[in-house]
């Protein structure tokens, strides 16, 4: 389950592909629309005019925009104040109001209306559960061209995969629509699971700390699965993984404190009922039962017994789903879907399968090991950093002298001739990393050198000093470039040396 949050996707309306032989013309500041001929078609009435994308042409008219379609016919009229690029199912936003934040939302759909303009916020479901919505809290100037509000996509995803349209009314008001903006359900939850198979998980934490959530089903009866919403304690859901799961190919887990099982459509408990039970990725399950854990598939059939210690479920960034798993004799290894011990349980410990891979240690320290069973990278290391995105090269922690080095994956030859006294995790990158010494933080290179000094109070300011050399053309911060960083970045500066003296001519 993934926490409802607001999300924008800038894209530039470029697309090359048009089918409509209207191209745009000027006269006297107004623009219009010629045919091949140059026959004017679409009168010059318009402040702005865009080239025609998919059989849609954006204008504006004042400091309203609506779409032309392709014949040159007004599709949408231009009377809102901002309004989105169409999706690939021909899903667009619209919004009135002074600022986008604060406008009201609604949805069109190749030229009619589907959801009334009366939103804060509406949008579709994401494959990874979130919405992907009309911007909501982000200020856009309407006489500044440049800044083109109209330049925000609705949704990358094509609305048939999720046929839910998702709207926020206010506070403790949340709906879903179908695609023809038949209104499903109203309701005050405001943490949701991807729907599936026709039901939606809908939850929200109260006051006392505590969950309640219950399933819905998603053909406009509002008909909840269980007679009253399931509560369960907010602050043990990480420790003792209780939860509520979204449906998958047919079954939810629920998860409450004493039992847990899976359950059907219908509300009906599918297999046997388990101590714990957590989502295993796309296909399966991992339960708990007595003193041991094993992989039990969607329909509640049991892939492997209660026979390891610890399962743990693979990373989402995976062509290949594998599960590290230690089984009751403390020998680790990788299970498939299957149930199948596809890398052998011969290792002291085995990491999240991540990006077609996972680190395992033996008695000689930590290596990396691939699908197929080989390590390409010996066990040596103190630690490693496993990141998700799959970089040709990650850092490894010495047994020697505690000190940071990158390694490539491709050669297992260490690259940093300058090591790392410590790093910080979650800011690794494919190039360059996070460093920090004590308080101060900086950034290196793989090779060791210094990008930007071990002088800042934060990994943030390192980060915004990153940005700064770059957007200067530079791939390291000088002495000079961070004295400049530092006087432009200090919002108590009031008097600027720059206004004075050139910026070419500094030489601290």
């Amino acid at each position: 389950m993934k926490k409802l949050f607001i999300a924008f996707i800038l894209i530039a309306t470029t697309a090359s592909c048009a089918f409509a032989d209207l191209q745009v013309v000027e006269k006297k500041g107004k623009y219009g629309y010629a045919d091949s001929d140059g026959k004017v078609v679409v009168k010059h009435q318009y402040d702005e005019a865009r080239p025609f994308v998919n059989g849609r042409a954006l204008v504006r008219q004042g400091n309203k925009y609506g779409y032309l379609q392709e014949d040159g016919k007004v599709l949408i009229k231009p009377e809102w104040d901002f309004i989105g690029a169409f999706n690939k199912d021909g899903y667009v936003w619209v919004a009135k109001g002074k600022t986008l934040a604060d406008s009201k939302k609604g949805v069109y759909h190749e030229g009619k209306v589907v959801i009334p303009a009366k939103y804060s916020t509406v949008g579709f479901f994401n494959p990874e559960g979130e919405f992907d919505v009309a911007p909501g809290r982000v200020n856009v100037s309407k006489t500044d061209s440049k800044h083109s509000q109209t330049d925000m996509n609705f949704s990358k995803l094509n609305s048939a995969d999720i046929p839910y349209i998702y709207a926020c009314g206010g506070y403790n008001k949340y709906l879903l629509f179908d695609l023809d903006g038949k209104q499903l359900i109203q309701t005050s939850a405001n943490l949701f699971a991807i729907p599936s198979d026709g039901i939606l998980l809908a939850t929200e934490i109260r006051n006392s700390g505590k969950y309640e959530g219950n399933y819905y089903k998603l053909d406009g009866s509002k008909k909840r699965l269980f007679k009253r919403n399931v509560y369960y304690p907010a602050d043990e859901a990480a420790k003792n993984k209780e939860n509520l799961y979204g449906f998958k190919n047919g079954t939810a887990a629920v998860c409450l404190s004493d039992k847990a099982y899976l359950i059907d459509p219908s509300g009906n408990r599918v297999g046997k009922e388990y101590s714990r039970l957590e989502s295993g990725g796309r296909e399966v399950y991992i339960y708990t039962s007595g003193n041991g854990c094993g992989l039990l598939s969607q329909d509640g059939k049991e892939i492997t017994g209660a026979d390891y210690k610890v399962i743990i479920p693979p990373h989402a960034k995976n062509t290949t789903e594998l599960f590290a798993a230690s089984n009751k004799a403390g020998k680790s290894g990788y299970l498939n879907t299957e149930g199948k011990e596809v890398i052998p349980f011969e290792y002291e410990a085995a990491g999240v399968w991540v990006s077609d891979r996972g680190k395992v240690k033996t008695s000689k320290g930590y290596g990396m090991i691939n699908s197929d069973g080989n390590i390409f990278i010996n066990p040596q290391w103190e630690d490693i950093y496993v990141t998700v995105e799959p970089f040709d090269h990650l850092w490894m922690k010495s047994k020697k002298d505690g000190m940071w080095y990158a390694v490539n994956l491709a050669t297992d030859k260490v690259v940093t001739t300058s090591p790392v006294k410590d790093l910080e995790a979650q800011h690794l990158a494919g190039d360059k990393a996070y460093v920090k010494d004590g308080e101060k933080h900086g950034m290196v290179a793989l090779n060791g050198d210094v990008i930007i000094p071990l002088e800042f109070e934060n990994s943030g300011t390192v980060e915004r000093a990153y940005k700064y050399i770059r957007g200067l053309g530079k791939n390291r911060m000088g002495t000079t470039d961070k004295h400049r960083f530092l006087l432009y970045s200090n919002p108590n500066t009031s008097n600027k040396l720059a206004d004075k003296v050139p910026s070419e001519q500094w030489d601290y």
